[in-house]
């Protein structure tokens, strides 16, 4: 328990990473001190990342203590580390990351079943499109970003409309608002990377 009092920790995340919320949700669970280090906020940390580790994917964690310096990637190596190094177990079985996994695996499941059950198809893929709502609401109340609120409001007009069009009361033409989504998204990128490259001119 010593090196979990003594040791100093940073971690290499952004928001709307679902794997770094897994992580940022067990700090939370162990009431851990850590020192956050947002990537898209400061661009020279996922430098750093790569030159340390020659990748700048997160979610990483920085561990140092009386052995020196190490760095930890893999949500899953993360969590695991930091429950048996503050609480001396194994981390729980349960959790939202858990829940998240069984609903994606859900959603894809009834999408492949789907392909190859043609009498049933409209409605499996209407029931795929709604397990993508509460998939996307955990995702933006674990992430906190408005972008997967959008998502899930997105799937939820997806599947009413193809379960209309199953029922045979209405066509509505859902996809052309999936193709305004992502040009809405590809433009709100476009224009965030342009801010971030003028914020990290003028720092530097």
């Amino acid at each position: 328990m010593l090196r979990a009092v003594t040791a100093k920790l940073a971690l290499y995340h952004y928001d709307a990473c679902g794997y770094c919320a897994r992580v940022r949700e067990a700090l939370t669970q162990l009431e851990v001190e850590v020192e956050m280090r947002d990537v898209l906020e400061e661009p020279s940390w996922r430098r750093e990342l790569a030159k340390v580790r020659g990748r700048g994917t997160v979610p990483v964690l920085r561990i140092e203590d009386e052995e020196g310096v190490r760095w930890m990637g893999e949500s899953d190596d993360i969590v695991r580390w930091l429950w048996r190094t503050y609480r001396d177990r194994e981390p729980p079985r349960f959790s939202l990351t858990t829940v998240h996994r069984g609903l994606t695996l859900a959603m894809w499941a009834l999408f492949a079943t789907g392909f190859f059950w043609f009498e049933l198809r409209s409605w499996l893929f209407a029931s795929a499109l709604a397990m993508g709502v509460p998939r996307s609401l955990l995702s933006a109340y674990r992430t906190r970003s408005p972008l997967h609120a959008m998502v899930a409001a997105l799937f939820a007009f997806g599947s009413t409309a193809v379960m209309l069009q199953a029922a045979d009361v209405v066509v509505i033409p859902w996809w052309w608002a999936v193709y305004a989504f992502v040009g809405a998204l590809l433009v709100l990128m476009l224009a965030w990377r342009i801010r971030r490259a003028r914020a990290s001119r003028a720092r530097g």
